[in-house]
């Protein structure tokens, strides 16, 4: 009974519960082990990887090893009873990569040339010529000043200029009028130097008169002659006859007598009825038949003119051909011939060498005759009508008789004239008239009223000043006399120089006589370079200030900004307009000294943007500053990398990030990161082999990052083994540990 009691006790647990309750213990350790391992792994990954210094591109493979790792691998190790000795050993692959050298940099992006334009003076704006994003040439006019507005200087900058350049174009294309007033200029400098070293006869009787003058002129101030003073007391009268006639006519304006207006009115009609009537009387018949005799008197005198030139003609010898010790013959010819270029026409006398006459002769017979040698007197008188007259005197005749047409002539004109200007000026006379009378019935105008009362003010002015020069004639003022008695001293001195030059006289002249030979030499040869150089100069300032009325585009480029709109005043400390060429674009990036000597102008890089996160830009170094910035303690160098396109939606001012590959390495050996070690001795990595499970150092030189991998130089070949060092159990027992 007791055994079957205890049999009933006996509680049994089924094995299902036993297994269910030790997976879920092993899954509570295994959740542990991860949220322990797994940050482990992370933190020496990112820590690898913060060390890398460069980014690279390439293809490789890590080793075959990699049995076990991380905390997996712990966990799979624990359920296996624990590893091997080869599982211990982690290894991987030595292999070979293509790899760049890059090194990064960032900057903005900026046009190859830019700048601010500022006003150069102050003023209103009257005209804007282009606006923002407007490309524009240089020498482009941006924007005007309205002239008005501008300092005075600027708007006579226009004249100035025009004065400059006339002065140069002078200067240097002289006119034969600049020329011939400096060659008079140099002779006059010539004739006085002459003149004081050896006064002329004219020159010493010029100075003598002119003391004479100076000297008659201060005795009659000093002591005035009696017809001096009656000239002056007869000025004083006449100057207030005309001050009474001036008052006379404005009483007359202000209080006119109309039965005088109207008698003068009818005077001046019969006056102009009379003159009209002596036109139609007029006889001018005996000015035109005086006219007549005279024209055929000419006609007269130009017959007997020709006749005597005829005769003289006819007296004329020829002579065709002329030679010392020769005989000559006379000849005539009753018809024209030619003989050896000359030809002989019918009348004329020829004189020929005696050879010549007998050749002719008996070439063409009876056509030539022999004359009498007679010698012909051009200056003797011929009878013509029984007239006897020279050919001088026959000119004379018809000169005569042409003046007697001409007088004849302008006597007929002044009879009409006179009678024409007769009925003029009676004509005028009642317009006159009529005009008194009209305006004495208007009345009294204020514009006539002060006009006749401003000549009332001048003659009384005139007179006062009439009876001042009678007054100082008198009685002269001391200043007067003065004056007079110091042009006196001034000829005197005149006279002495021409006398006695002095030698400071004589260097003065003769200086002025070689400015003026310098200026003659200017103007012939050409000016001196000093002295264009000047002209210039002027034309250039002048310029530059009027030039400050508008801005000029000084490149070409693109409008970027405008801060001025037209009726804006200008303010010299504010930027008008801001210009950029974006043909090319630059990123000006710093770059450290350590790594500045690896980079090279014509090197490629590559840009990206913020703004643009997948838009790549390939450009190239075109500028490494020779000199370095310091920067919070670090060395930096400015480097210029220029783009080499431009792509669509890339602006001015951009974050920009460059990537500069300095170096390209192709197939070159690379290990995992994880088996390079370093110690006192240097870098260096475990080579395993695998038959005999034996490590060897072998020390190299780390060189490019690539993922994973990194670039040595070393004792090595392509598909070694090399170990993998994995975290290390600590002393307490715990499976994790850091690495050496």
């Amino acid at each position: 009974m007791n055994t079957g009691n205890n049999n009933q006790k006996t509680r049994v647990v089924p094995r299902w519960v036993v297994v269910l309750g030790i997976m879920v213990i092993m899954g509570i350790v295994v959740y542990g082990l991860a949220r322990i391992v797994l940050p482990m792994q992370q933190a020496s990954n990112q820590q690898a990887s913060e060390s890398s210094r460069e980014f690279n591109r390439g293809s490789g493979a890590r080793g075959g090893g990699g049995r076990g790792r991380g905390p997996f691998g712990f966990v799979q190790r624990l359920f296996r009873g624990g590893p091997s000795e080869e599982e211990l050993v982690e290894t991987g692959e030595v292999v070979l990569l293509d790899a760049e050298r890059i090194i990064d940099a960032s900057g903005t992006l900026i046009a190859s040339q830019s700048g601010d334009i500022y006003w150069e003076t102050s003023g209103i704006v009257a005209k804007v010529m282009v606006e923002v994003g407007d490309d524009v040439s240089k020498g482009d006019v941006l924007m005007e000043l309205d002239p008005l507005s501008a300092p005075q200087n600027v708007i006579m900058a226009q004249a100035d200029l025009i004065s400059a350049r006339k002065d140069l174009d002078e200067l240097l294309n002289p006119t034969d009028l600049q020329i011939s007033n400096a060659q008079k200029s140099v002779a006059d400098a010539m004739e006085d130097l002459e003149n004081i070293q050896n006064p002329t006869t004219s020159s010493l009787a010029q100075a003598k008169q002119a003391v004479a003058d100076a000297r008659d002129a201060f005795n009659e101030l000093e002591s005035p002659s009696t017809a001096q003073i009656a000239s002056a007391e007869q000025e004083v009268a006449s100057k207030k006859d005309a001050l009474r006639d001036k008052k006379q006519a404005l009483d007359d304006l202000l209080n006119p007598d109309i039965q005088d207006l109207q008698d003068a009115l009818r005077d001046a009609e019969f006056d102009l009825a009379r003159a009209e009537q002596d036109v139609e009387l007029a006889d001018i018949g005996t000015a035109t038949s005086a006219l007549q005799n005279a024209l055929d008197k000419l006609d007269d005198m130009k017959e007997r003119q020709v006749s005597v030139q005829k005769a003289i003609d006819g007296c004329v010898v020829n002579k065709v051909e002329e030679e010392a010790d020769k005989d000559y013959i006379q000849l005539t010819v009753t018809e024209e011939l030619v003989y050896k270029g000359y030809t002989y026409m019918v009348g004329p006398v020829y004189q020929v060498f005696e050879d010549t006459g007998n050749v002719l002769k008996d070439t063409y017979g009876g056509i030539v005759e022999h004359q009498l040698f007679r010698i012909c007197d051009s200056t003797r008188a011929v009878s013509v009508d029984g007239v006897t007259r020279t050919l001088l005197e026959a000119n004379e005749d018809v000169s005569a008789a042409k003046e007697r047409v001409r007088e004849a002539e302008l006597q007929v004109e002044q009879t009409r004239m006179s009678n024409t200007t007769a009925v003029d000026l009676a004509a005028k006379k009642v317009s006159d008239a009529q005009e008194d009378l009209d305006d004495a019935l208007a009345g009294v105008d204020s514009i006539d009223q002060a006009l006749m009362e401003a000549d009332v003010q001048d003659a009384a002015g005139e007179l006062s000043e009439s009876e001042e020069d009678l007054s100082s004639l008198l009685d002269p003022q001391p200043e007067d006399l003065d004056v007079a008695k110091a042009n006196l001293v001034d000829a005197e001195d005149d006279l002495e120089i021409l006398l006695n030059p002095r030698s400071i006289d004589i260097d003065l002249s003769r200086s002025k006589l070689a400015d003026a030979e310098k200026k003659l030499q200017e103007l012939v040869v050409g000016p001196d370079e000093d002295d264009i150089a000047v002209a210039e100069a002027k034309v250039t300032a002048a310029q530059a200030t009027l030039s400050s009325l508008w801005l000029e585009a000084p490149f070409s480029g693109k409008v970027v900004e405008l801060n001025y709109l037209t009726g804006d005043s200008t303010d010299q400390s504010t930027p008008a307009v801001r210009l950029a060429n974006t043909d090319k674009l630059l990123v000006e990036v710093s770059v450290d000294e350590t790594e500045v000597n690896g980079i090279e102008i014509g090197q490629p890089a590559i840009v990206t943007f913020d703004a643009m996160s997948y838009t790549e830009v390939r450009a190239l170094v075109t500028n490494i500053a020779p000199f370095g910035e310091t920067v919070q303690g670090l060395v930096r160098y400015p480097v210029t990398v220029t783009l080499r396109n431009q792509s669509e939606g890339v602006m001015l001012g951009m974050t920009s990030y460059v990537k500069i590959v300095t170096e390209v390495l192709e197939e070159e050996l690379a290990v995992p990161i994880d088996s390079v070690k370093y110690d006192d001795e240097g870098e260096y990595v475990m080579l395993f082999d695998t038959s005999s499970n034996e490590q060897t150092r072998v020390t190299i030189e780390s060189g490019v990052i690539q993922g994973d991998q990194v670039i040595v130089r070393g004792d090595l070949q392509p598909g070694q083994q090399v170990v993998i060092f994995t975290p290390k159990p600590t002393d307490s027992g715990s499976p994790f540990g850091g690495r050496d």
